[in-house]
């Protein structure tokens, strides 16, 4: 899959990986577009998921899939669990894996995700579930 930073106004297109600029939180926008902003940090961070994985449930509702990766504090978590309680999939990396399991143990701890993976079975298994359900690309 393609892989690039984020731009304000753009719209997200299926079958490639958004990432939020250094320094700028990366939500989506009512209308499905995705925006930067500077926001004050979340946990200590920014970007952060959070706000990312909570504006996209407002947009796409159970057409979501989130992705935990290691990574320190616990950032992740409260989306996560938005998320899957709107009824799209979580996805955490094993802790006993990553370099820093705060944030995988905290998604783990605060919500029930679907996956609980080593990294390199993520990407196939995001693959799968893209192709296998088109609608996972339609506004709700």
């Amino acid at each position: 899959m393609p892989v690039s930073y984020a731009q304000s106004g753009e719209e997200p297109q299926p079958g490639h990986v958004y990432l939020a600029p250094p320094d700028h939180h990366l939500i989506l926008l009512p209308d499905g577009r995705m925006d930067l902003n500077m926001e004050p940090k979340v946990h200590h961070s920014r970007p952060a998921a959070n706000p990312l994985f909570e504006s996209a449930v407002a947009v796409y509702r159970s057409h979501v899939i989130g992705v935990v990766l290691t990574g320190g504090d616990s950032d992740g978590a409260d989306g996560l669990r938005s998320i899957t309680g709107a009824g799209g999939v979580g996805i955490v990396q094993c802790p006993s894996e990553a370099y820093d399991p705060s944030m995988p143990i905290a998604a783990m701890e605060e919500d029930h995700p679907q996956y609980i993976l080593p990294v390199e079975e993520i990407g196939p298994l995001l693959s799968k579930l893209v192709s296998g359900n088109r609608s996972i690309h339609e506004r709700s």
